[in-house]
């Protein structure tokens, strides 16, 4: 069998590319196309060991904008190819419209999705997000790609395009998808900006919008590989300007915007209790979360005329408060380890309803698919709101808090999980406890009366991530001094930023 220019049997990945999550690194630095390559072989290694006639499987592959996604999707298809399972590209979609592809084929034809995309990282970083069997492909499974052998077999026949991405044209099938979802509320007013930031979502938008109800603007609708708009990260500063003066320009109700590959939803919100003029305010994800349950809840009492509680899944950074009010409207709130790939798999063993992330990924099972979608939880929110729905009045049952935002602490990568579980020990092993509740399923998570605050590792940067709520601004600064303190001693450099971290009202 002729190898192709990418096939090297002793490629080995560079160990930092391999996170909890995906695959991801700097584009020709650690990451390169013999990485793309050697993925596709070892995922095709491991089905071979499963199934000994793959004719019938396939691997989807999309890939987002950026300049080096096209080169390490061809090379993904050509290492699919040339060891025996066919591949169907099809080519520049958000990660959800591949999700949305391998649910709607996955028994048909494929059994792994591999979408090509840097996310929210800078243009200069990529990797991969896998889905294998309809499960996410993630954690120790990721890590194990290191240690499997390329074993490419001469008897292997190069698969022959059987399947034609022509057939199955994903980008209409997905819109379609978007306008059933707008139509279930018929009528109604809405003005809506959306904001592309040149990333995958730009591909879908300008489709997409024209024919929704209401009125619905665009920003940075093309594709930019190089994101000269704005980041693909809409949570970085200042990376929402031109939005924010958007909303108030347009006199719009809200403003919406997207992470580079569209599984990330920011919501934005004319602020109407704000004394300045021209103001705007940024939900967080679990405000947004709990919006969703609340409108969930609602349907479920209005169809059925009885209280069923749905499961709402809510990540490890998830405000008490918000975990508080789900319970209080109906609902079944678990809290649950943070990352898209450990909530997919909870929602599978679960059977949740709902999930969400502060982060804002937001995850729909009760008429959609279990995975992040922030393109179709964008249009069933502006649904809900030409139904009437009230996003201030469902946020104004909470209570007033003084909190940070979600701050990323740089540490050493190799430092970064001793310090949090030297953390975690140091409290589990307090002799007398003060009155607080503590969890450990995901970093330390710690919960007073009116107050708490969570320190975790981050999977996907050299970086501990700090969120950290309280009854008022001296009670906060007093708990940010703790964590100061509990950083320092763990050998964290950069401890003492936290005592000067910013807080700021939750409502």
């Amino acid at each position: 069998m002729k190898k192709s220019k990418f096939f090297n049997v002793k490629h080995n990945f560079n160990h930092t590319i391999l996170r909890e999550y995906d695959i991801r690194g700097t584009w020709l630095e650690n990451l390169n196309e013999n990485d793309a390559y050697s993925l596709a072989e070892k995922l095709t290694t491991i089905l071979h060991k499963k199934i000994s006639d793959t004719s019938n499987y396939c691997a989807l592959v999309a890939r987002d904008g950026r300049s080096s996604s096209s080169a390490l999707s061809k090379a993904l298809m050509v290492g699919f190819r040339e060891n025996g399972l066919d591949a169907i590209d099809l080519g520049l979609l958000p990660t959800p419209a591949l999700y949305f592809a391998e649910r709607k084929y996955n028994k048909k034809i494929s059994h792994y999705a591999v979408m090509v995309t840097g996310s929210h990282n800078p243009h200069n970083q990529n990797g991969f997000k896998i889905i294998a069997q309809g499960k996410p492909f993630f954690g120790k499974n990721i890590q194990k790609l290191a240690n499997i052998k390329n074993s490419i077999k001469n008897n292997i026949k190069t698969q022959k395009k059987i399947y034609s991405p022509k057939s199955y044209n994903i980008k209409s099938a997905y819109i379609k998808r978007m306008l059933e979802e707008d139509k279930r509320i018929i009528g109604g007013q809405i003005n809506a900006i959306w904001d592309a930031g040149g990333g995958a979502s730009a591909e879908i938008l300008p489709s997409l919008l024209p024919k929704l109800q209401g009125k619905h603007q665009l920003l940075f609708g093309k594709i930019d590989p190089y994101f000269k708009d704005r980041p693909p990260d809409p949570a970085m500063p200042n990376a929402l300007k031109v939005l924010q003066n958007e909303i108030v320009k347009q006199k719009a109700s809200i403003a919406l915007a997207f992470d580079g590959d569209a599984d990330r939803l920011l919501v934005m919100l004319p602020d109407k209790s704000s004394k300045e003029k021209n103001n705007s305010k940024l939900l967080k994800g679990d405000q947004l979360l709990l919006i969703f349950a609340e409108d969930l809840i609602q349907q479920i009492k209005t169809k059925n005329n009885k209280i069923q509680k749905p499961t709402i899944l809510c990540d490890i950074k998830t405000s008490p408060d918000i975990i508080h009010r789900i319970k209080q409207i109906g609902g079944n709130p678990i809290l649950v380890p943070t990352g898209h790939a450990n909530i997919k798999h909870q929602i599978i063993k679960k059977n949740a309803d709902i999930a969400g992330e502060v982060s804002g990924h937001i995850f729909f099972n009760d008429r959609y698919f279990g995975y992040d979608d922030a393109i179709y939880a964008a249009v069933r929110l502006c649904a809900m709101l030409r139904n009437n729905f009230s996003i201030e009045k469902s946020l104004a049952a909470l209570p007033k808090r003084i909190a940070t935002e979600e701050l990323r602490i740089q540490v050493e990568e190799e430092k970064k999980f001793n310090i949090v579980n030297s953390i975690q020990k140091k409290l589990q092993e307090e002799k007398t406890k003060p009155k607080y509740k503590l969890s450990t399923i995901d970093g330390v998570r710690v919960e007073y009366k009116n107050a708490w605050w969570l320190l975790r590792a981050s999977n996907t940067e050299a970086a501990i991530v700090l969120r950290a709520e309280a009854e008022n601004s001296d009670s906060g600064k007093k708990i940010l001094g703790l964590i100061a303190d509990m950083l320092h001693n763990a050998g964290c450099k950069n401890a003492k930023l936290v005592k000067n971290a910013k807080l700021t009202s939750t409502n």
